[in-house]
């Protein structure tokens, strides 16, 4: 339906600038059509890539349009949820509107849209039935029931006729979720190797643009789709200096950042010795940032943290690589997923594609279970031979066996 133009402001994020936009068109919810729906998990978030399958059930007229009350089921491959609309448990609760912005005339269609709130359904085990018909975990009143249907006089079984009519529609609905509660699996280490399979391939979500399909190792994560030149140009003249030993390097600085140092140093041509070099302080960025927390994220994007910080690189990594929360910075797991995979794969291209496990591990804040899992996810494989992680064709699966690595004892 057409409304009047009206102004409406939206927020862009936490740092950027309220904007606004004009209304051109509202469209309300219709009786006979299916709205957008918003769907929230009472016991929990779905992980990026979960194979869910949402079913909406409404009860329709002789003229086919939908009742008000409806019910949404959906399916995964472990659980089954169910639930209805949010507001019609809230009285007096406010309309939900999706806005679709069109960029080239700063224009919004606002749609309207329903919430619903799911629960997991947990499948009934099936009771055992009596010689006479009825469930040994019958109650009360169900047995009572079954006595008035079957000796009761004719007033008292019409009531029961009546109830159990009722009783169709709800049955219906109850048979269609029991069904999709059936495919939950059965062992307690299934569900456990399913998840475990699900978090890995989440995960892939906090890769940096990667191509799978590339037939080449140099092409699979492409440096200047990672660094680009301009941004590693903030470096040069720290890079220069270490390549001149003009400056020294801090005795405190990791041993990972030290040997990409030496690999830059070994290029033949300066170029590629200082771009490399370039990386390595990238890294160390990274490194750094890792160990930050609280407060310490402002002093680290004032450069006070480090010797020979570059405060435009610091500056990127806290904007990238954190979430504002008023004035307090913090980070998530993600983010420092994302930190990790980031400064594994930068690694991985300035020492040739392997990377010792002992220097990984005394460098970077990161216990040995998790980096095994980060690796999976780059598509590294362990080499038991040398005790470390390459990067080659065809790239390691996310589901391979891991057992070999986490039982293998440190050099």
């Amino acid at each position: 339906m057409k409304q009047e133009e009206a102004e409406v402001e939206v927020e862009k994020g936490p740092k950027m600038k309220r904007r606004k936009y004009l209304v051109e068109d509202v469209v309300t919810k219709s009786a006979n059509k299916i709205e957008p729906l918003l769907v929230d998990f009472a016991n929990g978030q779905p992980l990026h890539g979960a194979d869910l399958r949402g079913t909406l059930h409404r009860v329709s007229d002789k003229h086919g349009v939908h009742a008000k009350n409806s019910l949404l089921t959906v399916q995964t491959p472990i659980l089954s949820y169910t639930g209805t609309e949010t507001r019609a448990r809230q009285p007096g609760s406010v309309n939900t509107f999706l806005g679709l912005l069109d960029k080239a005339t700063g224009r919004i269609r606002l749609v309207e849209a329903s919430q619903y709130t799911v629960q997991p359904v947990i499948q009934k085990l099936a009771s055992t039935v009596t010689g006479r018909g009825l469930p040994d975990t019958a109650t009360y009143n169900e047995k009572q029931e079954a006595i008035a249907a079957a000796f009761g006089s004719r007033k008292a079984k019409q009531q029961v006729a009546r109830r159990r009519q009722n009783q169709v529609e709800a049955e219906t609905m109850s048979g269609a979720i029991d069904h999709a509660a059936a495919v939950a699996v059965d062992s307690s280490e299934a569900v456990g190797r399913h998840l475990e399979q699900q978090e890995e391939t989440s995960l892939v979500g906090i890769l940096p643009p990667c191509n799978r399909e590339a037939s080449r190792v140099e092409d699979v994560y492409c440096l200047q789709d990672l660094a680009p030149d301009d941004f590693l140009a903030h470096m040069e003249e720290s890079a220069t200096a270490i390549l001149t030993a003009q400056q020294e390097l801090d005795p405190k600085s990791t041993l990972l950042f030290r040997e990409m140092v030496e690999n830059a140093k070994h290029e033949s041509k300066f170029g590629d010795q200082l771009r490399l070099c370039c990386v390595a302080l990238l890294v160390n960025h990274l490194l750094a940032f890792l160990t930050c927390r609280g407060n310490l994220l402002r002093d680290f994007e004032k450069g006070h943290l480090m010797d020979g910080c570059c405060r435009r690189v610091a500056v990127w990594v806290v904007q990238e690589y954190t979430q504002k929360q008023g004035s307090l910075l913090t980070r998530t797991q993600k983010d420092e997923d994302r930190v990790l995979c980031l400064l594994l794969i930068l690694a991985f291209i300035s020492n040739k594609y392997e990377l010792p496990v002992s220097t990984l591990l005394q460098s970077v804040p990161i216990k040995k279970e998790r980096l095994n899992l980060l690796m999976r996810v780059i598509g590294a494989t362990y080499k038991a031979t040398t005790h470390s992680f390459q990067l080659k064709l065809p790239l390691a699966k996310l589901t391979q066996n891991v057992k070999k690595i986490r039982g293998t004892k440190s050099r």
